[in-house]
């Protein structure tokens, strides 16, 4: 089972404690998310750690739809790491369309 979806660099994101939010215009040049394995149908994508050089998959777990405070829709995108010591530790990534 080898990773094959889209890689984002993780400095695209605004993190704090664990979660990294982006803005989706933010990660243009690259698709948002796609096929994860090359023997699945699940998606998402590969988040790199520039100073370490570690990919490490991320699922698309589920979407909010919403309307903001000045009447605004809000929807987002919500992923998980594969690894479940990382997703203990409550690291998740959040994608907005902005």
């Amino acid at each position: 089972m080898a990773t094959i979806g889209p890689v984002h660099s993780a400095s695209r994101f605004t993190w704090k404690k664990g979660v990294g939010v982006a803005e989706a215009s933010d990660l243009r040049g690259t698709p948002l998310f796609g096929r994860l394995f090359d023997d699945a149908c699940d998606l998402g994508f590969r988040l790199l750690n520039p100073s370490t050089g570690r990919c490490e998959p991320f699922y698309l777990s589920h979407e909010d739809k919403g309307v903001g405070a000045s009447g605004e829709d809000i929807y987002g995108i919500h992923f998980y790491p594969v690894d479940i010591t990382l997703r203990n530790k409550g690291v998740r990534v959040l994608i907005i369309n902005d």
